[in-house]
């Protein structure tokens, strides 16, 4: 399996907006030590997470003692594994970082050869590989005001890096308010089950005053923050991400609960609204999930997002399936972006929210709906769009 490419990390799309050097800088520093949070969770709590390694990437010579070391406890030279290379703290920006997935020692290291990246200035972050597509993922945050997450029968960047869902799988969102029980947005009874499940595995164990002397929060008997979830098709599992950064979490969970109860409301158990079938709903009826909101309506004409489009017209919505990277000098420019797919805590919702572009995602069906110039008003209370 190659690098997946087109999934691009949180800081990548911070960098790529050619601001904020100071977060940015602090967002790597921080990433970098997410192995020693999740060990520390694993040894107070249990959390189950990936054995990782982590090596300066000049260390990385196949014939080395210590890199056969790390080859023999990670279970031998044909085991596939999961390569993450990234600027060591102190050189945040200096390229991309790079994930590669379902490589062997080997075939990583002849992946080495190819890469153009000061290798005195890297470190390569070993871990486990389940497969693709995985048994389940989830992105899951929690604080003060409550509990948010989405949770796919699928691979992680479905949720991440706002991608549909396939054809046959399944997709939910829940929520859950302080002392109260989880809301799941759905009558999936496998997909209700494994959000329990999951949450359970987030739980304090009663351990909150040693885990708030180390530093850590905790609210409703959960550690407070943004977590990434992985489970292969056995069953083995992990937590791949802990973060309480603002950039992973600038997100008002009131107002997402606020808006999840509206479509418990309303009926809509769709799921999490990243794509999935729209099946026995109204096709022209347009609504999705606020990301990010400065005015109670947005008004504007619709511009269509094209493989041809080179620059957005002024004072225009964009409309597209999804968001990526390259999409980021037309969400800059826009009155508004409107998106097929996408969750509330996927990467194009977090940069949006921190760039102030006010945003609504998981419409399913606003690229097909919506017409090239239609004058369109959005509600950014409740996320529907009417063409005037």
């Amino acid at each position: 399996m190659e690098l997946q490419q087109g999934f691009t990390s949180i800081i990548n799309w911070l960098a790529k907006t050619k601001e904020h050097d100071d977060v940015i800088a602090d967002a790597i520093a921080y990433d970098n030590k997410k192995a020693e949070r999740l060990t520390f969770l694993n040894k107070t709590i249990g959390l189950p997470i990936n054995k990782t390694h982590v090596l300066p990437l000049s260390s990385f010579d196949i014939n080395s003692k210590d890199l056969s070391s790390v080859i023999e406890d990670r279970g031998g030279e044909n085991i596939q594994h999961a390569f993450r290379v990234a600027p060591m703290e102190g050189f945040a920006n200096i390229f991309d970082i790079q994930k590669h997935y379902g490589l062997t020692f080997n075939e990583f290291s002849d992946k080495l050869k190819t890469l153009e990246i000061p290798l005195d200035k890297a470190e390569v972050r070993i871990t486990n590989f389940r497969g693709s597509p995985l048994g389940f993922s989830a992105v899951i945050l929690i604080t003060k005001d409550g509990i948010i997450g989405e949770v796919v029968d699928d691979d992680l960047y479905v949720l991440t890096y706002m991608d549909s869902v396939k054809e046959g799988k399944s997709a939910v969102s829940f929520f859950k308010e302080p002392n109260s029980p989880v809301v799941v947005l759905s009558k999936n009874e496998v997909m209700v089950a494994k959000v329990n499940e999951i949450l359970n595995k987030l739980s304090t164990n009663g351990k909150d005053a040693e885990l708030n002397e180390a530093g850590y929060e905790t609210s409703d008997g959960y550690v407070i923050g943004y977590y990434e979830y992985v489970e292969g098709k056995n069953g083995d599992s992990a937590f791949t991400d802990m973060n309480t950064k603002r950039i992973s979490n600038n997100i008002s969970v009131k107002d997402a609960i606020l808006q999840f109860k509206r479509k418990v409301e309303g009926g809509d158990e769709v799921g999490v609204d990243v794509g999935g079938s729209t099946t026995g709903r109204d096709q022209s009826r347009i609504q999705g999930l606020v990301v990010y909101k400065k005015d109670l309506k947005v008004e504007g004409r619709v511009c269509l997002f094209r493989d041809d489009l080179v620059e957005l017209p002024e004072n225009v919505i964009f409309v597209s399936p999804m968001t990526t990277v390259d999409h980021l000098p037309f969400m800059k420019k826009a009155l508004a972006v409107v998106t097929d797919f996408g969750g509330l805590m996927s990467h194009p919702a977090i940069i949006s929210r921190e760039l102030q572009i006010p945003t609504v995602v998981g419409t399913r069906n606003a690229s097909k709906v919506l017409k090239e110039g239609d004058m369109i008003v959005i509600d950014m209370e409740s996320g529907v769009i009417e063409i005037l």
